[in-house]
């Protein structure tokens, strides 16, 4: 796995009275090719187990950011269940964008971060965007529910048994459930053991400060019971003016039906499958992950 680098610039972006807190990888003032932007997963997660980016791509500049409520950036836990929409966290990109003075990027958005990155390009957010990468990602959320059952029936009938049992009594903090929860994450959303501090750390986040993501996802493992239960974006895709690389893994909880839309509604898209990686290859295959996307972003 490759080691994570410390970022260069380590600051924070005025957003409607917030502030969103940014890293940046490299000087850009001095870059020689465009930036690289990325969006982190969650929604309700933060950009660490990203950061290995800027080792995998040491020729381009690499921006994260904690989307606002979440990391280093301003938590609102008292904040209302109608202010965290799906048009807050597209504005606060391109305010992000702006904020940069970036008139020419590139992004790559994963899970969440890959709908975020839809999103914002479908309603025309990102006017100096060159080239997008949705990674492990979906574009309607009937299509990650089916996928994360189906990979769930593949699992000990005991441990399915567990998950079943205490989400319908509504007992999911209980410590055999949170449990079950560990040992899903390790086979399936990561792949490989030990699993990475990055990651530990970001759903430590989460269960640290929960109301991004139990308000927009949900408590459940397995289904989406948030706002963004009946997110579908399938249809706009066509919108997608430029090139877009859509990726994932062989074995992710973002399967075939969850690419499916974009590579078949969007007009210039390339396709490639990471094998034997699951949700999170930039971790499991970092050559190989990185590989394609360089060479995608030529």
């Amino acid at each position: 796995m490759a080691e994570e680098i410390k970022p260069t610039t380590v600051a924070k972006a005025p957003f409607k009275g917030y502030e969103t807190a940014y890293y940046v990888y490299g000087e850009l003032a001095q870059r020689k090719s465009l930036p690289l932007i990325g969006l982190h997963g969650g929604p309700g997660l933060v950009h660490g187990y990203l950061g290995n980016f800027g080792a995998l791509f040491p020729d381009r500049v690499i921006i994260l950011y904690d989307q606002l409520g979440n990391g280093n950036s301003t938590l609102l836990p008292k904040a209302p269940s109608t202010f965290w929409t799906v048009e807050l966290f597209v504005e606060e990109l391109a305010n992000l964008i702006s904020h940069l003075g970036l008139n020419s990027f590139d992004l790559i958005g994963h899970s969440w971060g890959g709908m975020l990155a839809a999103e914002a390009t479908i309603r025309g957010a990102l006017p100096g965007l060159r080239k997008l990468v949705i990674y492990s990602s979906l574009a309607r959320m009937r299509n990650w529910d089916e996928s994360v059952l189906n990979l769930l029936g593949t699992m000990d009938p005991e441990l399915q048994n567990i998950f079943y049992e205490h989400e319908k009594a509504g007992t999911t903090d209980s410590p055999e459930y949170q449990e079950a929860v560990n040992t899903w994450r390790e086979k399936v959303v990561v792949g490989f053991t030990p699993v990475p501090a990055c990651i530990l750390d970001v759903f430590a986040h989460a269960e640290k400060n929960p109301q991004v993501l139990e308000t927009m996802y949900g408590l459940s493992e397995f289904e989406c019971k948030g706002t963004l239960k009946s997110w579908d974006i399938s249809d706009q895709l066509y919108k997608i003016n430029v090139p877009t690389l859509s990726l994932r893994g062989q074995f992710d909880e973002a399967s075939a039906e969850c690419h499916r839309p974009f590579i078949e509604n969007i007009k210039n898209v390339k396709h490639a499958i990471i094998k034997d990686a699951h949700h999170v290859a930039h971790l499991q295959f970092p050559e190989t992950f990185a590989q394609i996307v360089q060479e995608f972003l030529l």
